[in-house]
């Protein structure tokens, strides 16, 4: 991974386990030979105190981005009654700190995958357009992305098709002159350029687009999300 000259954050998750395991183990041979003394109560506090801020963040997950499945909710529910139970449990011949974070762990995870991350996934606008692209059969032979700095390796990847780019307005109008119509990936600044040049537009689809690797408050916040929201257009151009 280090001599990777394209690095994502998510590039690390796969040391973590690794790293737990050894972390847990240092951990273990430095309190043991006290016996853990003083050390109990604090730890076990720490730990649910935890688990419960990430059943918080569950919580906010919904509120900030609603429109869930009831299975979801269900499935949620269930695992946030059942991390409680454990909580209260006396009975159990299971550490209840062991349950209840096991079930935190599981709970957070099923929500990230099916709720939060499909939720941010609506605003890659270009992982959007690539699938609208493939689903309408649109190929590579019909439409080009103007200004260049519009485009991202997603676009490509969910199109399953390299699509050319451009930065001149030129190469543009010689191509809707030779093909009669033709579609064109922009972003606003684009959008105006092309007015401004004179093409006659006959289709227009917005895409919403944010960088979710880099979530923000006003992101987050349903009422000043719009605010920080790029749009991206495929557009069709035809003949003047």
């Amino acid at each position: 991974m280090s001599t990777s000259n394209y690095k994502l954050p998510h590039y690390v998750y796969v040391v973590f386990p690794l790293v737990s395991i050894i972390t847990a183990n240092y951990i273990n041979k430095t309190f043991k030979p006290i016996k853990w003394e003083g050390f109990g109560k604090p730890i076990y506090i720490s730990q649910i105190g935890f688990t419960i801020l990430l059943w918080i963040a569950v919580i906010f997950s919904f509120i900030l981005f609603n429109g869930a499945k009831f299975w979801i909710y269900f499935i949620t529910y269930f695992a946030f009654s059942y991390f409680f139970y454990s909580l209260f449990n006396r009975n159990s011949e299971i550490p209840k700190l062991f349950t209840s974070t096991l079930v935190t762990i599981l709970g957070v995870a099923f929500v990230l995958n099916t709720h939060f991350y499909p939720s941010l996934n609506a605003y890659q606008g270009r992982v959007l357009a690539g699938k609208y692209l493939k689903e309408n059969k649109i190929d590579s032979q019909e439409i080009i992305i103007f200004p260049q700095n519009v485009h991202k390796p997603t676009i490509d990847v969910y199109s399953d098709m390299l699509i050319p780019r451009t930065q001149k307005l030129s190469v543009i109008d010689s191509i809707v002159n030779n093909q009669g119509s033709f579609y064109i990936f922009t972003n606003d600044s684009g959008l105006d350029s092309l007015k401004q040049q004179g093409c006659q537009i006959i289709h227009e689809k917005v895409f919403k687009d944010y960088q979710i690797s880099l979530l923000s408050l006003p992101f987050l916040n349903p009422k000043t999300r719009e605010s920080v929201l790029n749009n991206l257009y495929l557009i069709k151009v035809v003949k003047r």
